[in-house]
């Protein structure tokens, strides 16, 4: 048996320590290594590979795009049920939202809308938007909650989206859009905070509305 002096002048407990060392900072290294392997699966599989998705679901998107001189055809991309569309397709140059899917936008970056066009349609008449479509539009300004805002509908008369039909006159359709406004109105007296959700919740017919506060040109509601 060799005894404690015996083993300490021999370096025994020096090399102990030693040793001790080398398992902790093997042990550190190890932890250090897990951790940057751990990152490079978390951003490969949580951020590189979404974004690839996501490009890859934006070109393909972008090739059922036509765009001429003044409309961009997306016949394309509605029409195309295996294809996953993307959240919007925005037109560069005027900011003209082509597609968005059929619900409103929550939190939306570029939820703003053009407060004069908005306004103009006090008296109901067709424009034929960026997206080839035509509708026909009615707007009404009112003040909710101390806010002067304006409510727009609209009725989509023809789009290359949809069947080739002969729009209705004007006559039988601008009645029912004035409707649209008045059930709107009368919901936004009821909720003056203006955050009402689905046109269904509502009786709202119109293929498309938006509540647009005038102070600031934010969209307060909107369904398409």
């Amino acid at each position: 048996m060799v005894s404690p002096v015996a083993a300490d002048s021999a370096g025994f407990f020096p090399r102990r320590r030693r040793f001790r060392r080398k398992v902790l900072l093997f042990s550190f290294s190890c932890a250090v290594v897990a951790l940057l392997i751990g990152g490079i699966v978390f951003a490969l599989t949580s951020i590189y590979q979404p974004l690839r998705d996501a490009q890859g679901t934006h070109r393909k998107a972008s090739d059922r795009i036509r765009c001429g001189v003044e409309e961009c055809d997306i016949t394309g991309v509605i029409n195309d049920r295996e294809l996953e569309p993307p959240d919007y397709v925005l037109h560069k140059d005027s900011r003209f939202l082509l597609y968005a899917p059929p619900t409103d936008l929550p939190g939306f970056s570029l939820n703003y809308s053009d407060t004069t066009f908005a306004g103009r349609f006090e008296t109901p008449a067709s424009v034929r938007t960026q997206d080839g479509a035509r509708w026909r539009l009615y707007s009404e300004k009112t003040v909710v909650g101390g806010k002067p805002v304006v409510v727009m509908v609209g009725y989509i008369e023809n789009a290359p989206w949809k069947m080739d039909l002969p729009p209705p006159p004007a006559a039988l359709v601008d009645g029912p859009l004035k409707e649209q406004v008045a059930l709107i109105k009368g919901a936004l007296l009821r909720n003056p905070g203006g955050q009402i959700l689905r046109g269904s919740e509502k009786g709202t017919k119109a293929d498309a509305y938006e509540i647009v506060d005038l102070t600031d040109r934010a969209i307060l509601n909107i369904a398409t």
